[in-house]
């Protein structure tokens, strides 16, 4: 009994042992990158350096020093824009407002005439917009015809919509609205000692993961 005691003992030492050693070689500790500075990191498993405060990411690659940004950083980049990247408006024939993003408000003028305030400049965007359902009801709508065009009377965020049926007619109907405008675009330059220029796709090609390549 004191021997299968013993055996039982020992096994489950020698399994926190085990458990203990496998956990241990799980961990992989931030190794500081010092070429760069006491604010760079070598991203696990890469010889990738990002800089802990900015989100830079530095490579050295057989043509210099290539400077890139985190996936995380290039997408809050692109919400500073100036412009209202990513904007879109799905709005009822009432004027309603079931869905959007970065809209003040809609205003209904009057029969087919809308006018769609943005949070962000328009006049530097192109305006997309195309006759559909508000709801998930997925019933087909009938034909009709929508034209777009800007105004400058609210600091230029706003859009003038019109919507009419097939005779000609303005009607009050759903819009779908959506914008596609200027942005900061994510960086990558490469810095050889000669110069500095932007990526290049040879450039790009041998370097994985991390971020954005190139604008």
């Amino acid at each position: 009994m004191r021997a299968r005691t013993f055996t039982l003992a020992l096994f489950s030492v020698l399994g926190l042992l085990h458990l203990a050693s496998t956990a241990a070689a799980a961990v992989e500790y931030v190794r500081v990158c010092t070429p760069y500075g006491a604010s760079y990191y070598y991203s696990p498993e890469t010889d990738s350096c990002v800089n802990a405060i900015t989100g830079e990411v530095r490579t050295q690659t057989a043509f210099g020093t290539m400077r890139r940004q985190t996936y995380f950083t290039a997408r809050v980049r692109g919400l500073e824009s100036d412009f209202c990247d990513g904007c879109f408006a799905v709005v009822t024939p009432a004027g309603g407002l079931p869905q959007s993003q970065q809209v003040s408000g809609v205003t209904r003028l009057g029969v087919g005439q809308f006018q769609v305030v943005f949070e962000k400049p328009v006049n530097k965007c192109a305006l997309n917009a195309t006759l559909g359902s508000f709801d998930r009801s997925g019933v087909q709508q009938p034909p009709g015809v929508v034209t777009v065009g800007r105004t400058t009377n609210v600091d230029n965020k706003g859009v003038f919509v019109w919507t009419y049926n097939m005779a000609g007619a303005l009607q009050d109907r759903a819009f779908h609205l959506s914008l596609e405008c200027e942005h900061k675009a994510p960086f990558c330059t490469v810095t050889n000692g000669h110069d500095t220029h932007v990526c290049t796709p040879s450039e790009i090609a041998g370097v994985t993961g991390l971020g954005p390549e190139g604008p």
